[in-house]
């Protein structure tokens, strides 16, 4: 199954995507301003900056909410260690001893796995990198 969020990653908040992606997910936005959170309760949340969706953040593991439920994206399987990720997904652009970060040009984006003091995966953030990102103010 592909991980369809994916599809609104670099849309625009008010594209008929991203508002199908909301009402779909039952997203949550209580703050308004320059970045919103889109939360949800399956696991997942959208950040969203200057109106554009820029970042996708996917709890693996809990943290004071439910984990994300639904198979993970790129072939990444919850209880992975950070060996079994690279294996995968092949050497990371950048890695430390808690996440490994992988250019992902072919889809606009980057992909930082977090791993937690077992180094399983724990966390999966997939952001539009910054150079690609929206400079313009969100609107009022």
């Amino acid at each position: 199954m592909e991980f369809e969020l994916i599809n609104v990653l670099g849309k625009e908040v008010a594209s008929p995507e991203m508002q199908a992606a909301i009402a779909k997910h039952g997203l949550t936005n209580p703050k308004t301003g320059a970045r919103r959170y889109y939360a949800s309760k399956k696991g997942f949340d959208l950040l969203a900056e200057a109106g554009q969706l820029v970042d996708i953040q996917i709890f693996v593991q809990p943290k004071g909410r439910l984990a994300f439920s639904e198979p993970l994206p790129f072939g990444i399987q919850k209880g992975m260690s950070q060996e079994q990720v690279h294996q995968l997904l092949g050497p990371p652009a950048k890695s430390s001893k808690f996440d490994s970060l992988y250019e992902m040009p072919e889809i606009g984006a980057r992909m930082m796995v977090c791993y937690d003091d077992s180094l399983n995966v724990k966390y999966i953030s997939i952001a539009v990198p910054k150079e690609l990102r929206k400079r313009s103010r969100w609107p009022q």
